[in-house]
């Protein structure tokens, strides 16, 4: 049966709070689209690689739509070096490649809690910052101490306080949120900017998917950290630029 479109909503064209207010002065674009309670409202959550984060709700209704909370979730400063990769000529490691420049503000959306999770480029130190969506509140902010900016993160959904973060330079990062030295434990499996960090793919639990620009994908089982993955393949020759998981069935795809 063929498919038609429900509605065609710019979701960066309006932005309460500050800012030009037009979509084309917004650097990044769209970044991370997540339906909030999809089970019980028709929400959409959208991250932009500038740092700014909006709620819309009833998107799927022309007639309806309207934006239910706007909030800038990354400092622009951050975002903007983000997005310019200028910060990345200035890292301590002289062997990252010129083809990781280009990153944005990540986040990551934990359905249970209604917490949303950003980081964007610092000029010292990568910031995890982790905000309640319901009072737009930042709850904690983290530094990484990570030598290049963080590209990828992913949290369990069901309220643990782990995150795994994926950097620019490969590395992979077991994040404890309850304290400041947070870094559980760290490796360098890819040898190029981390695209994606899927925990738990398909309901499988302590398994992590990592996926980098190179095209290679690799399974890890995070009770033993990042140094060997239990299975890998080359998903693409060329570059790789997205990579999602089902979230029941042992399903991946990759483009």
């Amino acid at each position: 049966e063929k498919g038609s479109m429900l509605n065609r909503l710019d979701p960066l064209a309006e932005w309460h709070g500050g800012g030009n207010g037009t979509a084309g002065g917004m650097l990044g674009g769209i970044t991370y689209l997540e339906s909030v309670n999809p089970c019980e409202s028709n929400l959409i959550l959208v991250g932009a690689g500038d740092g700014t984060v909006r709620v819309w709700r009833n998107y799927t209704d022309r007639d309806n739509v309207r934006l239910a909370a706007s909030w800038r979730a990354v400092p622009c400063n951050a975002a903007a070096s983000s997005v310019n990769g200028s910060r990345l000529k200035q890292r301590r490691s002289s062997k990252v490649s010129p083809t990781l420049m280009g990153y944005c503000a990540v986040y990551s959306w934990q359905q249970d809690t209604g917490l949303l999770y950003a980081a964007g480029d610092e000029a010292s130190s990568p910031m995890l910052r982790i905000w309640d969506a319901r009072s737009e509140q930042c709850i904690n902010s983290i530094s990484t101490q990570f030598l290049a900016p963080i590209t990828a993160m992913g949290c369990d959904g069901h309220g643990l306080v782990s995150v795994v973060t994926g950097t620019a330079d490969g590395c992979l990062a077991t994040l404890d949120t309850r304290v400041r030295c947070s870094v559980v434990a760290s490796h360098q499996p890819h040898q190029a900017r981390v695209i994606a960090t899927l925990l738990q793919p398909g309901g499988d639990a302590n398994t992590l998917v990592s996926g980098s620009v190179q095209g290679d994908i690799k399974w890890f089982d995070i009770r033993k950290g990042f140094h060997h993955a239990f299975r890998q393949v080359v998903a693409h020759k060329g570059v790789l630029s997205c990579l999602t998981a089902h979230r029941l069935q042992p399903l991946l795809a990759a483009g």
